[in-house]
């Protein structure tokens, strides 16, 4: 027995759509979260070694969420060529995994506050953001001693 016709467009399959994915999941193998988590382990290790920094107190180690265990990694310190670093790693696994990074400079230093952010699902990275802000109104961004020597930015797809 046949379904009425109204029955039958319902039962029809819907059309796969083919998944574009992005650059760091065709390296990285599993999706962007390996190449991620090794980016921000690079970063930790450079941070880490930087001359005469000091830790400061961890705020929260692990944390239960909503959907699960939440990991959630942070780094933060001070020295004598930054006024505050903040190294943070947010992950909900296998569904979400945010890097975030900040690096404010000393009060009396014009370089801009630098911070970049990754926001990554379990196939594609849907959010990457990188901010030079200037410390005071007015102030270059980049600042003049750095033009010049920076590489053409990368085109999206």
């Amino acid at each position: 027995m046949r379904p009425p016709p109204r029955c039958r467009l319902l039962l029809r399959r819907p059309r796969q759509r083919r998944r574009r994915r992005s650059i760091i999941s065709l390296e990285s193998g599993g999706g962007p979260f390996p190449a991620i988590r090794a980016a921000a382990a690079a970063f930790r290790t450079k941070l880490l070694h930087v001359p005469g920094l000091r830790r400061e107190e961890d705020p929260a180690a692990g944390i239960q969420g909503i959907a699960g265990p939440v990991l959630w990694r942070n780094l933060i310190g001070r020295a004598p060529g930054f006024r505050r670093a903040h190294l943070e790693v947010l992950e909900v696994p296998g569904r979400l995994l945010v890097l975030h990074c900040c690096i404010f400079p000393h009060l009396d230093d014009a370089s801009p506050v630098f911070g970049f952010d990754v926001v990554a699902g379990p196939t594609r990275v849907t959010g990457l953001f990188l901010d030079l802000s200037p410390v005071l109104p007015g102030d270059p961004v980049p600042p003049r001693g750095w033009r010049g020597r920076a590489r053409r930015p990368i085109q999206a797809r």
